[in-house]
């Protein structure tokens, strides 16, 4: 192969283990394409190896293609060589014990998050951190259109992997507004959920929109014309044929500019589109998301909320007229980077831990 390492120049700590199954030598030929790797022995690391998130996403889209079976990218902490890997494999079943107590983890903007190694290492040992994906990202199956549906899919998940028991939720960025959803939707089903736990959590400038100009009605501050935007523009709760063909224009138009975002991506080869493009993702589902977040409206969420945030967003997140003072009334602030990059990256370890503690604490 073109541009690959021999292993041996890696000098790894623990000797070579040649592969015996046929399964064993498929995961460890799938190492060796992605990472440049030759060869790749059933014990090598993910990590050790060089592994990155853009690496991770091409292994596991190549392990679906070519096993039918699914492999979450998060999978690839919990299983970082082809020996684990083949070992879930042979038994793909969820394997979540009776009695552990898993944190689900809504993604990103993207429809899909690959923590960081630091991010775990900041967990106990034995957390099960169960990451959502965006259904149909990877595969050629439906997917949903709407951040309501986007819950539903993640709380049908739950209720098949972990029918009992407390749910420990948390979301990166924009998927809090589908945690949000999700509370909602897991009290419906009668599912205990002591606390949310959101790491910066972020909203589209159309929610904010909408919120400032109802915000405005609310308080008798809005003229007849405010009164007449917001009814033109935003979608009642009980929505009529007008509110559900202006949104089915609305959203096709901004899909359409959201693909042609990818296109222009893709011909100038960088930016987000272009990486999910290069590993194999599929960009209509996530776009679809992308478009979806800003028609997002959950119902209010009274429970007890912790917001794990940046110093960047801190002061929006915390204020007494934002949109989350609508969406989490009852939520606490920390602080705990000084970026949003930070909360994944450079303080990646010291978030998951005070993450895992505080949706811990209530079952103490």
């Amino acid at each position: 192969m073109l541009d690959t390492t021999a292993r041996d120049a890696l000098r790894l700590a623990y000797d070579f283990a040649p592969p015996e199954t046929e399964r064993e030598r498929l995961v460890c030929g799938i190492f060796s394409d992605v990472m440049k790797v030759a060869p790749v022995g059933l014990d090598d690391d993910f990590y050790d190896l060089g592994g990155d998130s853009l690496m991770g996403e091409q292994i596991s889209l190549m392990i679906q293609e070519k096993t039918g079976k699914d492999f979450a990218v998060s999978a690839l902490f919990d299983y970082p060589t082809p020996r684990l890997i083949s070992e879930f494999l042979q038994d793909s079943k969820a394997e979540i014990a009776p009695n552990s107590h898993p944190i689900f983890v809504v993604h990103g903007k993207g429809g899909y998050t690959a923590p960081r190694p630091e991010f775990y290492a900041g967990l106990s040992q034995g957390t099960k951190l169960v990451m959502f994906e965006l259904p149909g990202i990877r595969t050629r199956t439906d997917y949903p259109r709407d951040i309501p549906a986007v819950a539903a899919a993640y709380v049908t998940q739950i209720m098949r992997d972990y029918p009992t028991g407390p749910v420990l939720l948390s979301a990166f960025c924009a998927g809090g507004l589908i945690a949000i959803e999700m509370m909602a939707q897991l009290k419906a089903a009668g599912r205990e959920v002591p606390g949310l736990v959101l790491l910066d959590p972020s909203a589209p400038r159309r929610v904010l929109d909408r919120h400032r100009l109802q915000s405005k009605i609310e308080t008798g501050n809005a003229n007849t014309l405010d009164r007449l935007r917001h009814r033109l523009r935003y979608t009642p709760r009980t929505p009529n044929a007008f509110d559900r063909l202006r949104d089915r224009i609305e959203r096709g138009l901004r899909l359409l500019a959201t693909l042609d975002d990818a296109r222009k991506a893709s011909r100038k080869k960088q930016g987000a589109f272009w990486k999910y493009r290069d590993a194999g993702f599929r960009i209509l589902p996530r776009a679809s998301l992308i478009v979806a977040y800003r028609f997002a409206w959950p119902a209010p969420y009274t429970g007890k909320v912790t917001i794990i945030a940046s110093q960047q967003r801190a002061k929006a997140l915390a204020c007494e007229t934002s949109v989350w003072q609508r969406f989490i009334p009852n939520r606490t602030v920390e602080v705990l980077s000084e970026t949003h990059g930070d909360i994944g990256q450079a303080n990646a370890g010291a978030v998951a831990a005070r993450m895992e503690q505080l949706l811990l604490e209530p079952l103490a």
